[in-house]
């Protein structure tokens, strides 16, 4: 029998207990090699083409908290490196007053550069669609149709701003198509049914608008200038319908209402729609908003 089988620390061995023979002894390393080196975590790399840009993208628009004299709140780095640059220069820094002026005027020329681009563009496009409009009408051809129109395109040769009212592509032309309809029955409907509208009086008798003329004036005033119609652009028109008969316009206006999904009401009936005061409706009535009156048949 081995020494180690009378020692009762060994006798006592068990789970998570080794006996004293199977340990090492004192002074003894249970690791003779030593603690293997610890290895570095690499860096990920940036996957872009141009890694710099990207990161500085990325740090540029990293947000932070700042507190100034509107309180705290959080900006990104880019804005926070232009707030302190603005503020080293208002209080006289000259590197900072010139950095801040050559940047401020760089962008201006950039802006002023992309303005330009755009503003020639649609200055070519609205001259050669023109030209070629006008030689379809020599021609005998029918108009060119050309989204947006030329007609519609606003050219502001001081401030190079270009603004197009009009509709820019076919989803654009069926909603004019739409306010021209609303346009030309709800003037229409105005007349044929003799619509209760006035306007204000000098005795201070409040102007009142009735649905017919609302609908004229929401597709009168959704309509590019070009489209827009005047009072005077219908009479001859209505007394062409007129004259056919009260009942054959009325018949024509059903249907076009109907078309359109506008309450139709045939003359002369003696309900009428009601009708809502211009105050609450907040229009200015102006002289091209004259109201006429239906020419009897």
């Amino acid at each position: 029998m081995s020494a180690g089988e009378d020692d009762p620390e060994d006798q006592a061995a068990g789970y998570a207990r080794p006996p004293k023979t199977g340990q090492f002894r004192k002074g003894q390393s249970g690791n003779p090699r030593g603690r293997p080196p610890k290895i570095a975590a690499r860096p990920e790399l940036v996957a872009a083409r141009y890694p710099t840009r990207e990161a500085l993208r990325a740090e540029a628009a990293r947000l932070i908290a700042v507190t100034d004299a509107s309180g705290r709140q959080t900006i990104s780095i880019r804005e926070a490196v232009i707030r302190s640059l603005s503020l080293a220069a208002m209080r006289g820094g000259i590197l900072a007053q010139r950095t801040m002026l050559q940047l401020a005027s760089d962008e201006d020329a950039r802006f002023h550069e992309e303005r330009r681009e755009s503003f020639k563009f649609w200055e070519d496009y609205q001259t050669n669609a023109r030209a070629k409009i006008e030689a379809a009408r020599r021609a005998g051809e029918a108009d060119v149709e050309f989204l947006p129109h030329p007609d519609d395109i606003e050219l502001d040769p001081w401030s190079l701003e270009v603004r197009i009212p009009g509709a820019l592509n076919e989803e654009g032309r069926a909603t004019e198509k739409t306010a021209e309809a609303l346009q030309d029955l709800g003037y229409e409907m105005m007349i044929y049914t003799d619509e209760d509208n006035s306007l204000p009086d000098k005795q201070g008798e409040e102007g009142k608008l009735g649905l017919y003329l609302a609908l004229h004036l929401i597709g009168h005033f959704n309509l590019p200038p070009r489209l827009r119609r005047s009072g005077a652009s219908y009479e001859k028109h209505i007394q062409a319908m007129s004259a056919q008969g009260t009942k054959a316009w009325g018949d024509d206006l059903e249907r076009r209402c109907g078309a359109a999904q506008i309450p139709f009401i045939r003359w002369p009936e003696k309900s009428k729609l009601p009708t809502i005061p211009l105050s609450k409706l907040r229009i200015k009535w102006g002289d091209d908003l004259a109201v006429h009156k239906r020419p009897r048949a």
